[in-house]
């Protein structure tokens, strides 16, 4: 504390004088350290790509290039630290990115930030430096429809082994992503997704259904549209409510809304349950076999061909696996046991 009082101290939980918990004001978030990496060294094992438990034998790793979210999205928290106070988009050096980057083995890299392609000349200068130092990994990145408006990004993140863009369009519907603060319309994200659906990355689109004020028919729309902007893959999520996020006040300000125990909105007309159903039947609707095989010869196209290569000797055993897990779960339902 460097010998400043207790309740001088930002951040700090203590207890005060009469022996109840009193909470100082939230830290300020500290400048992200270039030098500050993972010890990967110290790793018992490697981590693997896996589905519902089952491993595709294609190792995987995560970086963080950059810290907090600039957006007010009301439905998300990543804008904000655990205390509820706005986190300031702080991102790391290019260098220090593409340093951590060397020293991965795996083939496959997740960037954990929020929104990687915040600044679009900073993610072309990372993939100058990845293309001039000849990596050859994949990188999987979240990202936002603006990223559409510099085609020449796009292409060098292709060049630079970038696999796909994990996009959040959240709804089909303009009144919703008004009341969410998205910051774009339904005829928007038509136009960006005719630059996007050009790219030889995977594009995957996140939707949530449950949203206020859209009934079944509008969120049973969410596939066809997905469809017809081109996606190749989508995540459908329940709206939940989340600390911060804004959403308890909305639900308070509108008739008929409510949140479950597990923190899930719902509404008079449409229970829980039933929205859990409906996302069930869009996911469904949306990754048909002949879809999802068209999104299996576009990753073959684009891979690098030494995980193709691994992906020769292990995609098969973790198919058959996954069907027999598959197989496995159904069967303990139908008989009535539980679900491991």
């Amino acid at each position: 504390a460097q010998g400043r009082a207790w309740s001088e101290v930002d951040g700090l939980t203590r207890r005060g004088r009469d022996g109840q918990l009193v909470h100082n004001p939230p830290r300020a978030n500290a400048p992200l350290d270039d030098d500050l990496m993972p010890a990967r060294d110290l790793r018992r094992q490697p981590y693997y790509l896996t589905s519902k438990g089952v491993s595709t034998g294609i190792t995987v790793d995560k970086v963080a290039g950059s810290r907090g979210c600039p957006f007010n999205c009301k439905f998300c928290n990543f804008a904000v630290n655990p205390g509820g106070v706005k986190r300031r988009w702080a991102p790391r050096s290019v260098e220090s990115i593409v340093r951590e980057i060397e020293q991965i083995e795996s083939d496959l890299v997740f960037f954990v930030d929020d929104v990687f392609t915040h600044q679009p000349d900073r993610v072309a200068e990372i993939c100058d430096m990845l293309i001039a130092k000849r990596i050859r990994k994949h990188y999987i990145i979240n990202a936002r429809l603006e990223i559409a408006k510099r085609p020449d990004v796009i292409r060098k993140m292709e060049k630079a082994g970038f696999l796909a863009l994990l996009i959040g369009v959240e709804s089909t519907q303009d009144a919703t992503l008004r009341s969410m603060g998205k910051g774009f319309t339904v005829e928007q994200i038509r136009q960006r997704f005719e630059v996007l659906r050009k790219s030889k990355m995977i594009i995957n689109a996140y939707f949530i259904v449950g949203n206020i004020g859209e009934n079944e028919e509008q969120m049973l729309s969410t596939a066809s549209f997905a469809r017809s902007i081109g996606v190749d893959l989508i995540h459908v999520s329940r709206l939940r409510n989340m600390p911060y996020s804004g959403l308890t006040e909305l639900v308070e300000q509108t008739p008929g809304y409510h949140i479950d125990a597990d923190g899930f909105v719902y509404s008079d007309d449409y229970s829980s349950q039933h929205i859990a159903n409906l996302r069930k039947r869009i996911d469904k609707r949306f990754h048909s076999p002949p879809h999802a095989a068209r999104v299996v010869l576009k990753l073959l196209r684009i891979m690098h061909w030494r995980i193709l290569a691994r992906g020769a000797l292990t995609i098969p055993v973790f198919l058959t696996l996954l069907i027999v897990a598959q197989a496995s779960q159904k069967v303990r339902k139908w008989m009535g046991k539980p679900l491991n």
